[in-house]
């Protein structure tokens, strides 16, 4: 999976499915149009684009491209990985999944293909407030307190932590809470009647834990499942984009949505209060989106949009890039941008328990002098070195790059893992983007920006925009390419996670608002924008991997695939629990998008069957693994094993009965492919469950 950094957290079934939601704005005065894209991902890189872009050209000609296309993700950590061409990103994975990839840029290349084919003359609107105790807290206060602006935010801080960067009579006159609460909401409306929605809150999509195995979008997807469901759409079976509901993230590098976090326990979670399940936890913070989007759609508060659809794009080298007009330098009197480095409290994880790689020995704020990061990094080599399949290629390349990382232009951060001297780790191109919708503005963030850097970028962009009538500037968190995170230079030298994060150097964000500033005024002027070339696309040339596919399915003795081995109960109450198993295949044998792995069905009568859930809902949840290879049966044994692995499959379906289930017969039916070892290819199977009955 891609988000922990944790190789032990494979996906074993699913429950909630990742979506692509896309919307398509265009001008009919001067014919220009933008496609922006929320998809259920962790991290928004550059492949995905560039296997975009070159699938739209296919269709559309020069249409749609790098500037008029955003795709931005919601950064949950509960989805698959390996579809990144930067080596880093897919360590964890054991390289390039290119099935995983092929997946997620055909559903967002239909997504937008499907936002074009429905374009027509609809009216949108925008309207903001609060959301209520989604963000639970700043998981990076050590870092917040240093900015000045935290002067005038003490009544929202712990008593206990001091603010260093305060002075008698400093800060501003109204005092800012220490999370983001804010929501807007653009809708779309058609003859009066709601479309779709986008609904912008910055909130880390981090209910689900790194224990968690199952495919899930957390609590953004829940919400748009709620607000979809709210207006009679549920992908993929029932009035399918009669709605499309989509909850962005923004400005979210250090948003908590925690339930169970106080704090306490700089090391790991603390299970107190509700939302102690990481399920009812991604129900509880999505359920709180959902309330606070549905309330604003839903009043008469709402701002008209009008104006034109505009755009700028341009594509700009880091390392080295010269940043003017600020106070703050680069290691000792840098005015560049420094070879991308993450430090050592990157290891550590973040502070809210949530991230954590958990390296031992390592700690959040690590300003550590050269010879204890020398030691460190003799460790790290190792560590590397031992790493399954991957671990003899990688271990003499981490060595040599270690060599590197003896620049100062990082200071103070110690630099643990230089991915800058390592080729194709990291980006070192950054596409930076500003979409203009009328009065409404939305700046492509390539990285994780904190809320306070957010602010400010914010504050900037719209003084800038200000001319050509732009009333709110959005921040779209996670656009186009994923570069880590972007702090304060304050937060920088707090060097808590998110600094350690920060790849570039302290000078990064004073980087990101020298390059929208550029971007706005070209836009105020009506100019276009030079930039660097777009970076090489990598996935032409060969990829790393070592996740194929299956080789073979089987089935114990006596036993066929689809077989049931688990009925559900004859009687379910309202309230209470199905449960079935059957014998299976892989699920990658076929990934069923757009589709569903099992059914649960109502007898309507008449020999009429009514679908009632299916494996996208969140009342349902698949769970798939090989067998354990000993069990107390001889006949259920799978004796087709090898030294690593065993063949021999089982899926389970769970199902949640909702408390307002129609009463009467309900039955489970199943759907999907095992791979026969000779012809190595998959071959369908399907099966029933008994009927059962809910009273």
């Amino acid at each position: 999976m891609m988000g922990y950094a944790l190789s032990e957290q494979q996906t074993a079934g699913l429950h909630m499915r990742l979506f692509a939601r896309a919307f398509v704005f265009a001008s009919p005065g001067t014919g220009k149009r933008v496609a922006w894209v929320s998809a259920e991902l962790a991290m928004p890189f550059s492949s995905v684009k560039q296997g975009v872009l070159k699938k739209l050209a296919a269709r559309y000609g020069n249409l749609y491209d790098d500037r008029n296309v955003m795709i931005s993700v919601t950064h949950t950590h509960s989805g698959p990985g390996g579809y990144s061409h930067h080596a880093l990103y897919n360590l964890t994975t054991f390289g390039h999944i290119a099935q995983n990839y092929a997946a997620i840029v055909d559903g967002i290349t239909e997504a937008i293909d499907s936002a074009h084919a429905h374009l027509a003359p609809a009216t949108i609107s925008m309207m903001s407030g609060l959301v209520v105790d989604s963000t639970i807290v700043n998981r990076s206060l050590e870092a917040f307190v240093r900015n000045p602006e935290a002067c005038a935010s003490g009544s929202f801080l712990p008593p206990t932590l001091a603010i260093p960067a305060c002075t008698a009579g400093s800060g501003s006159p109204a005092p800012l809470p220490v999370v983001d609460k804010e929501m807007t909401v653009l809708a779309v409306l058609r003859g009066g009647r709601p479309v779709g929605s986008i609904a912008w809150h910055a909130v880390h999509n981090t209910s689900m834990p790194n224990t968690n195995h199952l495919v899930s979008s957390d609590h953004k997807g829940y919400a748009s499942l709620l607000l979809e469901r709210q207006y009679g759409s549920f992908a993929p079976f029932q009035n399918y984009g009669g709605f499309v509901a989509a909850f962005p993230n923004g400005a979210e590098g250090d948003m908590s949505p925690n339930l169970h976090y106080d704090r306490t326990d700089p090391r790991g979670p603390l299970w107190t209060g509700p939302g102690r399940d990481y399920f009812e936890s991604t129900y509880i913070i999505g359920q709180r989106e959902f309330d606070a989007a549905y309330s604003l759609l839903t009043n008469r508060g709402q701002t008209p949009i009008s104006g034109e659809v505009d755009f700028r794009h341009m594509f700009v080298i880091m390392p080295g890039f010269p940043v003017t007009a600020t106070k703050h330098t680069n290691g000792v009197g840098l005015n560049t941008l420094c070879p991308a480095g993450y430090g050592v409290s990157f290891a550590a994880g973040t502070e809210d328990g949530r991230g954590a790689m958990g390296t031992e020995g390592l700690a959040l704020g690590s300003t550590m002098d050269q010879a204890g990061l020398d030691a460190l990094k003799v460790t790290l080599v190792a560590t590397v070195s031992a790493l399954p399949l991957v671990g003899p290629i990688l271990g003499p390349v981490v060595a040599g790059a270690m060599l590197a990382s003896a620049d100062k232009c990082q200071l103070p951060k110690p630099v643990l893992f230089p991915t800058g001297s390592l080729t194709n780790w990291t980006p070192s191109t950054l596409p930076f983007q500003l979409l203009r919708i009328g009065s409404l503005a939305i700046a492509g963030l390539p990285c994780e920006m904190t809320m306070q850097a957010g602010r400010r970028l914010r504050d900037s962009l719209l003084v800038t925009l200000a001319p050509l009538g732009v009333q709110k500037v959005i921040l779209t968190g996670l656009a186009n390419e994923y570069s880590g995170y972007v702090t304060t230079p304050e937060e920088y030298d707090s060097q808590q996670y998110e600094g350690a994060s920060t790849i570039y150097g302290r000078l990064t964000f004073d980087a990101y608002q020298q390059i929208f500033r550029q971007l706005a005024k070209a836009m105020v002027a009506g100019q276009p924008v030079l930039g660097a070339p777009p970076p090489p696309d990598l996935g032409l040339g060969p990829q790393i991997e070592f996740q194929f596919g299956v080789s073979r399915d089987a089935v114990p003795p006596g036993e066929t695939i689809g077989q049931v081995l688990v009925q559900p109960d004859s009687v379910v109450a309202r309230g209470g629990e199905v449960y079935m198993s059957y014998r299976s295949g892989h699920p990658k044998n076929d990934l069923r998008r757009n589709n569903t792995y099992f059914r649960i069905e109502r007898d309507a009568g008449g020999g009429n069957w009514t679908l009632v859930a299916w494996d996208a809902m969140p009342e349902t949840r698949l769970y798939w693994g090989r067998d354990a290879g000993i069990k107390t049966d001889p006949l259920r044994v799978c004796t087709d094993v090898d030294a690593d692995r065993v063949y021999c499959s089982q899926m389970a379906v769970v199902w949640n009965v909702p408390q307002n289930a129609t009463p009467g017969a309900y039955r489970i039916r199943f759907v999907g492919s095992w791979m026969n070892g000779v012809t190595k290819q998959p071959v369908r199977y399907q099966g029933m469950s008994n009927t059962f009955v809910v009273q």
